[in-house]
Protein backbone atom coordinates (compact mmCIF):
# COMPACT_ATOMS: atom_id res chain seq x y z
CA UNK A 1 0.00 0.00 0.00
CA UNK A 2 1.36 3.39 -0.94
CA UNK A 3 1.80 6.22 1.53
CA UNK A 4 -0.57 9.16 1.25
CA UNK A 5 2.54 11.26 0.59
CA UNK A 6 2.99 9.35 -2.69
CA UNK A 7 -0.02 11.26 -4.03
CA UNK A 8 1.01 14.63 -2.66
CA UNK A 9 2.03 16.86 -5.51
CA UNK A 10 3.41 19.83 -3.59
CA UNK A 11 6.44 20.68 -1.48
CA UNK A 12 6.21 18.94 1.92
CA UNK A 13 9.05 20.89 3.54
CA UNK A 14 6.47 22.76 5.60
CA UNK A 15 5.34 19.45 7.12
CA UNK A 16 8.95 18.48 7.88
CA UNK A 17 9.56 21.85 9.51
CA UNK A 18 6.45 21.43 11.64
CA UNK A 19 7.73 18.02 12.79
CA UNK A 20 11.15 19.51 13.64
CA UNK A 21 9.44 22.20 15.73
CA UNK A 22 7.81 19.47 17.82
CA UNK A 23 11.05 17.52 18.24
CA UNK A 24 12.98 20.64 19.27
CA UNK A 25 11.23 20.77 22.66
CA UNK A 26 13.58 19.68 25.43
CA UNK A 27 10.89 17.47 26.96
CA UNK A 28 10.40 15.53 23.72
CA UNK A 29 14.13 15.07 23.12
CA UNK A 30 14.52 13.98 26.74
CA UNK A 31 11.95 11.19 26.32
CA UNK A 32 13.78 10.00 23.20
CA UNK A 33 17.14 10.06 25.04
CA UNK A 34 15.67 8.16 27.99
CA UNK A 35 14.46 5.44 25.61
CA UNK A 36 17.60 5.16 23.47
CA UNK A 37 20.66 5.97 25.60
CA UNK A 38 21.58 3.65 28.49
CA UNK A 39 23.69 6.41 30.06
CA UNK A 40 20.46 8.02 31.28
CA UNK A 41 18.96 4.90 32.88
CA UNK A 42 19.16 6.45 36.40
CA UNK A 43 17.86 9.88 35.35
CA UNK A 44 14.23 10.84 35.02
CA UNK A 45 12.97 12.49 31.85
CA UNK A 46 12.64 15.73 33.78
CA UNK A 47 16.30 15.51 34.90
CA UNK A 48 17.44 14.87 31.33
CA UNK A 49 15.52 17.90 30.06
CA UNK A 50 16.95 20.14 32.79
CA UNK A 51 20.54 18.86 33.05
CA UNK A 52 21.48 17.20 29.77
CA UNK A 53 20.02 19.64 27.24
CA UNK A 54 21.01 23.27 26.91
CA UNK A 55 18.06 25.64 26.48
CA UNK A 56 17.68 28.08 23.63
CA UNK A 57 18.34 31.63 24.78
CA UNK A 58 15.11 32.93 23.25
CA UNK A 59 12.91 30.04 24.39
CA UNK A 60 13.82 28.01 27.46
CA UNK A 61 11.46 25.19 26.45
CA UNK A 62 13.43 24.39 23.30
CA UNK A 63 16.89 22.95 22.72
CA UNK A 64 19.75 25.27 21.82
CA UNK A 65 20.53 24.06 18.31
CA UNK A 66 23.98 24.14 16.72
CA UNK A 67 24.79 24.93 13.11
CA UNK A 68 23.07 22.11 11.21
CA UNK A 69 25.03 22.44 7.97
CA UNK A 70 28.14 20.50 7.05
CA UNK A 71 30.33 22.61 4.76
CA UNK A 72 33.32 20.42 3.95
CA UNK A 73 35.48 21.84 1.10
CA UNK A 74 35.08 19.83 -2.08
CA UNK A 75 31.86 18.14 -0.94
CA UNK A 76 28.23 19.11 -1.30
CA UNK A 77 26.59 20.73 1.71
CA UNK A 78 24.60 18.49 4.02
CA UNK A 79 21.87 19.75 6.33
CA UNK A 80 20.81 17.86 9.46
CA UNK A 81 17.31 18.16 10.95
CA UNK A 82 18.24 18.96 14.56
CA UNK A 83 21.86 19.09 15.74
CA UNK A 84 22.73 19.80 19.38
CA UNK A 85 24.97 18.93 22.33
CA UNK A 86 24.02 16.50 25.08
CA UNK A 87 25.74 16.38 28.48
CA UNK A 88 25.95 12.83 29.88
CA UNK A 89 25.55 12.08 33.61
CA UNK A 90 29.34 11.67 33.93
CA UNK A 91 29.87 15.18 32.54
CA UNK A 92 31.09 14.19 29.08
CA UNK A 93 29.56 15.95 26.10
CA UNK A 94 28.38 14.27 22.91
CA UNK A 95 26.81 15.52 19.68
CA UNK A 96 23.31 14.39 18.77
CA UNK A 97 21.65 14.50 15.38
CA UNK A 98 17.87 13.94 15.50
CA UNK A 99 16.15 13.29 12.17
CA UNK A 100 12.50 12.87 11.22
CA UNK A 101 11.81 10.59 8.24
CA UNK A 102 9.10 8.77 6.31
CA UNK A 103 11.04 5.95 4.69
CA UNK A 104 9.56 2.72 3.35
CA UNK A 105 12.29 1.48 1.02
CA UNK A 106 14.66 0.15 3.69
CA UNK A 107 17.73 2.24 2.75
CA UNK A 108 17.60 4.50 5.81
CA UNK A 109 20.73 2.93 7.34
CA UNK A 110 22.90 4.04 4.40
CA UNK A 111 21.61 7.58 4.70
CA UNK A 112 22.16 7.58 8.47
CA UNK A 113 25.75 6.37 8.02
CA UNK A 114 26.39 9.13 5.50
CA UNK A 115 25.04 11.83 7.80
CA UNK A 116 26.88 10.45 10.83
CA UNK A 117 30.18 10.41 8.96
CA UNK A 118 29.57 13.99 7.85
CA UNK A 119 29.18 15.10 11.47
CA UNK A 120 32.44 13.41 12.49
CA UNK A 121 34.46 14.91 9.63
CA UNK A 122 32.99 18.34 10.35
CA UNK A 123 34.39 18.40 13.88
CA UNK A 124 37.62 20.04 14.95
CA UNK A 125 40.47 17.55 14.78
CA UNK A 126 41.44 18.26 18.38
CA UNK A 127 37.96 17.90 19.85
CA UNK A 128 36.22 14.83 18.49
CA UNK A 129 33.06 13.92 20.36
CA UNK A 130 30.87 10.87 20.21
CA UNK A 131 28.18 11.36 17.58
CA UNK A 132 24.75 9.89 18.25
CA UNK A 133 22.54 10.00 15.19
CA UNK A 134 18.91 9.06 15.92
CA UNK A 135 16.40 8.62 13.10
CA UNK A 136 12.66 8.53 13.69
CA UNK A 137 11.03 6.63 10.84
CA UNK A 138 7.27 7.21 10.79
CA UNK A 139 6.53 4.96 7.81
CA UNK A 140 8.72 1.84 8.01
CA UNK A 141 8.07 -1.39 6.19
CA UNK A 142 5.48 -3.61 7.89
CA UNK A 143 8.06 -6.09 9.17
CA UNK A 144 10.08 -3.27 10.77
CA UNK A 145 7.25 -1.61 12.70
CA UNK A 146 7.87 -1.04 16.42
CA UNK A 147 11.53 -1.98 16.27
CA UNK A 148 14.52 0.04 17.39
CA UNK A 149 17.94 -0.90 16.04
CA UNK A 150 21.29 0.55 17.12
CA UNK A 151 24.50 0.39 15.09
CA UNK A 152 27.92 1.29 16.50
CA UNK A 153 31.56 1.02 15.57
CA UNK A 154 33.31 -2.02 17.06
CA UNK A 155 37.05 -2.89 16.75
CA UNK A 156 38.21 -6.31 15.52
CA UNK A 157 41.66 -7.78 15.03
CA UNK A 158 42.08 -9.12 11.50
CA UNK A 159 44.24 -12.27 11.28
CA UNK A 160 45.51 -13.66 7.98
CA UNK A 161 43.72 -16.92 7.30
CA UNK A 162 46.43 -18.09 4.85
CA UNK A 163 44.49 -19.46 1.91
CA UNK A 164 41.41 -20.14 4.02
CA UNK A 165 39.78 -16.88 5.05
CA UNK A 166 40.67 -13.94 7.30
CA UNK A 167 39.74 -14.34 10.95
CA UNK A 168 38.02 -11.54 12.88
CA UNK A 169 38.78 -11.49 16.60
CA UNK A 170 36.79 -9.04 18.76
CA UNK A 171 38.90 -6.56 20.70
CA UNK A 172 37.92 -4.45 23.67
CA UNK A 173 35.03 -2.21 22.73
CA UNK A 174 35.40 1.55 23.00
CA UNK A 175 33.22 1.44 26.08
CA UNK A 176 35.39 -1.27 27.69
CA UNK A 177 38.39 0.95 27.00
CA UNK A 178 36.65 3.76 28.87
CA UNK A 179 36.08 5.71 25.66
CA UNK A 180 32.97 6.97 23.93
CA UNK A 181 32.04 5.25 20.69
CA UNK A 182 32.83 7.60 17.76
CA UNK A 183 29.52 6.88 16.01
CA UNK A 184 26.25 5.41 17.27
CA UNK A 185 23.27 5.21 14.90
CA UNK A 186 19.78 4.44 16.15
CA UNK A 187 16.72 3.95 13.95
CA UNK A 188 13.30 4.04 15.63
CA UNK A 189 10.68 2.42 13.38
CA UNK A 190 7.29 3.67 14.59
CA UNK A 191 4.34 1.34 14.08
CA UNK A 192 0.60 1.86 14.25
CA UNK A 193 -2.03 1.17 16.92
CA UNK A 194 -2.88 -2.51 17.12
CA UNK A 195 0.47 -3.64 15.75
CA UNK A 196 2.78 -5.88 17.78
CA UNK A 197 4.91 -4.17 20.48
CA UNK A 198 3.07 -0.88 20.06
CA UNK A 199 4.01 0.68 23.40
CA UNK A 200 6.68 2.84 25.05
CA UNK A 201 8.63 5.11 22.71
CA UNK A 202 6.77 3.79 19.64
CA UNK A 203 3.36 4.67 21.08
CA UNK A 204 4.64 8.03 22.34
CA UNK A 205 6.03 9.09 18.94
CA UNK A 206 2.95 7.89 17.08
CA UNK A 207 0.63 9.83 19.40
CA UNK A 208 2.90 12.85 19.25
CA UNK A 209 2.31 13.18 15.49
CA UNK A 210 -1.11 11.56 15.11
CA UNK A 211 -2.93 11.67 18.45
CA UNK A 212 -5.45 13.99 20.01
CA UNK A 213 -3.97 16.76 22.16
CA UNK A 214 -5.66 15.41 25.31
CA UNK A 215 -4.14 11.95 24.78
CA UNK A 216 -0.67 13.41 24.28
CA UNK A 217 -1.09 15.50 27.45
CA UNK A 218 -1.80 12.31 29.42
CA UNK A 219 1.30 10.71 27.90
CA UNK A 220 3.46 13.66 28.97
CA UNK A 221 2.08 13.45 32.50
CA UNK A 222 3.33 9.87 32.76
CA UNK A 223 6.84 11.30 32.44
CA UNK A 224 6.07 14.06 34.98
CA UNK A 225 6.36 16.80 32.37
CA UNK A 226 3.85 19.25 30.94
CA UNK A 227 2.75 19.73 27.35
CA UNK A 228 3.03 23.50 27.03
CA UNK A 229 0.73 25.83 25.12
CA UNK A 230 3.40 26.30 22.44
CA UNK A 231 3.80 22.54 22.16
CA UNK A 232 0.07 22.14 21.61
CA UNK A 233 0.15 24.81 18.90
CA UNK A 234 3.01 23.05 17.08
CA UNK A 235 1.15 19.75 17.24
CA UNK A 236 -2.02 21.34 15.88
CA UNK A 237 -0.05 22.90 13.03
CA UNK A 238 1.46 19.52 12.12
CA UNK A 239 -1.93 17.78 12.24
CA UNK A 240 -3.52 20.51 10.14
CA UNK A 241 -0.83 20.12 7.47
CA UNK A 242 -1.20 16.34 7.58
CA UNK A 243 -4.96 16.56 7.05
CA UNK A 244 -4.41 18.96 4.14
CA UNK A 245 -1.93 16.59 2.50
CA UNK A 246 -4.22 13.63 3.11
CA UNK A 247 -7.08 15.42 1.40
CA UNK A 248 -4.93 16.50 -1.55
CA UNK A 249 -3.43 13.03 -1.88
CA UNK A 250 -6.89 11.41 -1.73
CA UNK A 251 -8.30 13.73 -4.39
CA UNK A 252 -5.35 13.13 -6.68
CA UNK A 253 -5.52 9.37 -6.11
CA UNK A 254 -9.28 9.29 -6.75
CA UNK A 255 -8.89 11.25 -9.97
CA UNK A 256 -6.14 8.90 -11.12
CA UNK A 257 -8.23 5.82 -10.33
CA UNK A 258 -11.22 7.19 -12.28
CA UNK A 259 -8.93 7.88 -15.24
CA UNK A 260 -7.46 4.37 -15.05
CA UNK A 261 -10.96 2.79 -15.06
CA UNK A 262 -11.97 4.94 -18.04
CA UNK A 263 -8.94 3.88 -20.04
CA UNK A 264 -9.35 0.21 -19.14
CA UNK A 265 -13.01 0.29 -20.25
CA UNK A 266 -12.11 2.02 -23.52
CA UNK A 267 -9.30 -0.42 -24.23
CA UNK A 268 -11.63 -3.36 -23.65
CA UNK A 269 -14.28 -1.87 -25.98
CA UNK A 270 -11.66 -1.13 -28.64
CA UNK A 271 -10.32 -4.70 -28.41
CA UNK A 272 -13.83 -6.18 -28.83
CA UNK A 273 -14.53 -3.89 -31.79
CA UNK A 274 -11.30 -4.89 -33.53
CA UNK A 275 -12.01 -8.60 -33.05
CA UNK A 276 -15.56 -8.15 -34.37
CA UNK A 277 -14.43 -6.25 -37.48
CA UNK A 278 -11.75 -8.85 -38.23
CA UNK A 279 -14.30 -11.69 -38.04
CA UNK A 280 -17.16 -9.98 -39.89
CA UNK A 281 -15.14 -8.34 -42.68
CA UNK A 282 -12.32 -10.88 -42.83
CA UNK A 283 -9.66 -8.14 -42.64
CA UNK A 284 -6.28 -7.92 -40.95
CA UNK A 285 -5.82 -6.66 -37.37
CA UNK A 286 -4.03 -3.56 -38.63
CA UNK A 287 -6.94 -2.68 -40.94
CA UNK A 288 -9.47 -3.40 -38.18
CA UNK A 289 -7.60 -1.15 -35.72
CA UNK A 290 -7.61 1.74 -38.23
CA UNK A 291 -11.31 1.28 -38.84
CA UNK A 292 -12.13 1.06 -35.11
CA UNK A 293 -10.20 4.27 -34.53
CA UNK A 294 -12.48 6.08 -37.00
CA UNK A 295 -15.69 4.52 -35.70
CA UNK A 296 -15.27 4.67 -31.89
CA UNK A 297 -15.98 8.18 -30.46
CA UNK A 298 -13.49 8.01 -27.59
CA UNK A 299 -10.63 7.32 -30.01
CA UNK A 300 -10.95 10.90 -31.23
CA UNK A 301 -10.91 12.11 -27.63
CA UNK A 302 -7.70 10.16 -26.99
CA UNK A 303 -6.10 11.75 -30.05
CA UNK A 304 -6.97 15.22 -28.76
CA UNK A 305 -5.53 14.42 -25.33
CA UNK A 306 -2.30 13.16 -26.87
CA UNK A 307 -1.99 16.31 -28.94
Amino acid sequence: MSSFFDNFNGDDRSLDNAAKNILSFKSVAAIILKSTNAAFKDWSVKEIAEKALEADERNQERIRLLNNESNIPGERNTRFDLFFKVTLPDGQTIYMDLDFQRNRDGNLLIRALFYGAKIITSQENSDYKETVSTWINMEPRVEERNTMVSYRLEPFKLTDGTAVEPVLTPLETFEEQGKLNPLVLTIINVGKPGSENFSGIFEFLYLLFHGEIEVVEDTFEKYDIELTKEGKEDMQEYMSLTESYLREGFEKGLKQNVENVRKETQNEARSLAVEGLMNELNISREEAEKMAKKILPFSKIDDNENN
